[in-house]
């Protein structure tokens, strides 16, 4: 078992499965630099990936720099992001591509759901595109910030209608025309959630399985 004594924000506290995968994230103070990108006063950045597995487990290791099987990140994201989990997928398959495709901006900066850089909140992006999309370390850190900005939508969701989401469907409603002003991105999103459920939801794979690597 390896041991951290760093920082974890709330939203990574993830209870019964520190045993199995550890994420070490303290907050940066001051700026991250990147050429001819902006950057926030705060952003997260994991430094240490730690875990205890098993050895009754076989163990499917996943690299932080090339995007991993469709199946692996949404088991990830069922951890991690949890009610959020189909609908990032759902966004992240009509923004940068299903299985064995990628954006350009996934490609090339880990953006996998077209997230703008944000203004003031707090984030895991290190910088901007000249278009202003976020720029990331690697995809798991993209995965992560989606659930911050989610979080921050929720809270404005629960202030003007005096109630949390209700299901992925109040989700994509709600982001529908703040997130994409285009019919057509409604349509395929609301396609890709039952799509999600289907394919990627009955093969739940335990998290004991996975280790992630640097």
């Amino acid at each position: 078992m390896h041991h951290c004594n760093l920082h974890i924000p709330k939203f990574l506290q993830i209870g019964n499965y520190l045993g199995y995968l550890l994420l070490c994230i303290p907050l940066l103070l001051g700026n991250q630099t990147a050429t001819n990108e902006q950057t926030t006063k705060k952003s997260y950045t994991i430094i240490n990936y730690a875990s205890f597995i098993p050895e009754a487990y076989q163990v499917d290791a996943i690299t932080l720099h090339s995007l991993p099987p469709l199946q692996t990140m949404y088991d990830l994201a069922q951890l991690y992001l949890g009610k959020y989990a189909v609908f990032f997928m759902a966004i992240k398959i009509q923004e940068s591509g299903a299985e064995n495709k990628a954006s350009w901006l996934a490609t090339n900066h880990y953006n996998l759901v077209g997230m703008r850089f944000p203004k003031k909140r707090e984030t895991y992006a290190i910088g901007s595109t000249k278009s202003n999309y976020a720029i990331y370390r690697n995809w798991f850190e993209a995965m992560l910030d989606f659930k911050i900005y989610m979080e921050l939508m929720e809270k404005k969701h629960l202030k003007k209608h005096g109630k949390p989401y209700d299901n992925e469907i109040d989700m994509l409603n709600h982001l529908f025309h703040s997130y994409n002003p285009y019919q057509t991105w409604y349509n395929d999103v609301k396609f890709l959630l039952q799509y999600v459920k289907q394919k990627y939801g009955e093969k739940n794979q335990k998290i004991d399985d996975i280790i992630l690597l640097d």
